[in-house]
Parts: C-alpha cells; sequence; structure tokens
C-alpha cells in the first residue's frame, strides 16, 4: 500500500490517495501529484475536477471550495470569473449575485436623469387638494410633482 502525501492527498479506503477538496489531478498525473483549482474555479468533493463559478459569482484564490457571490452594486455576467465588475458611478444592485449590467439601478429615492443618478425632489401641494372621485364614493389627494421628480 502507497502512503500519501497529506498534504496534497486525503486517503480513502476505496480509491487510496485521492486530491483534497480545491485541488484536482491533472489526467495524465493520476492522482500522483495534486495542483490547486486555478482562480475562477472551485472544488468540493475531494478527487473530483474543479469546476467553474457560475455568473454573478467569483473566486480570486487558487484551491477554492466554495465561489463567493457578487457583493450588491457589482455583477459578473461570465463564469469561471475572478473578479466581480462594479456598477457604473451612482448605480447599484437590488440584489448580491446579480450576473448583468441590467441589474445596475438606481438606488432607492433617486431616479436616472442625465446618465446618473439623481436625488427624487418630493414636492407636495400641503394641504393636498382632494378630488372628488364619484363612482368609488371618495377621495384622494392630488400630488405635484415638479419637472424630472419621478411620478
Amino acid at each position: 500500500m502507497r502512503s500519501c502525501n497529506l498534504s496534497m492527498h486525503t486517503f480513502d479506503p476505496t480509491l487510496g490517495c485521492i486530491c483534497r477538496v480545491g485541488s484536482f489531478a491533472p489526467r495524465d498525473r493520476a492522482n500522483l501529484s495534486c495542483e490547486l483549482c486555478q482562480t475562477g474555479k472551485f472544488n468540493i468533493v475531494s478527487g473530483q475536477p474543479c469546476y467553474g463559478c457560475v455568473r454573478g459569482r467569483y473566486s480570486d484564490l487558487r484551491g477554492a471550495t466554495e465561489c463567493t457571490l457578487c457583493q450588491s452594486g457589482r455583477y459578473s455576467n461570465q463564469t469561471q470569473a475572478t473578479s466581480c465588475t462594479t456598477c457604473p458611478a451612482t448605480l447599484t444592485t437590488k440584489y448580491a449575485g446579480e450576473t448583468d449590467i441590467t441589474a445596475c439601478i438606481c438606488a432607492p429615492g433617486m431616479h436616472y436623469m442625465n446618465d446618473q443618478c439623481r436625488r427624487c425632489n418630493w414636492v407636495f401641494n400641503v394641504p393636498a387638494v382632494l378630488l372628488p372621485m364619484p363612482a368609488m364614493q371618495h377621495s384622494i389627494p392630488r400630488l405635484i410633482f415638479e419637472k424630472g421628480t419621478w411620478q
């Protein structure tokens, strides 16, 4: 019985020496020598190959055992990503793990105008004018917005 190099291998009673999680054995070396998974890839099962991170996740470390979710305000539209792309200035994302630039939006309370997010100007007539709604038998307040504000 051959002994395992425990810095690279783990011992499986059925399979013998197999590469530790976060590493793999190139096909031409058949578990004799293990290499760490490359950046953008991960491995969670000893003796198995490394897999690429899915869109919305990344791995910037060799030997990763998982891929990290892109933070809010960032996205990854590629598999095997080694980093996430930051949304353009003044934009963010609603969720972590976004997969496309189209997920980049203005933060709540902001609106997009002239290629950037701007704070909404909430202007109300106080007291609000009540408009009769005969069909519904009640009234609603009328809100007045300035030009360029969200309605």
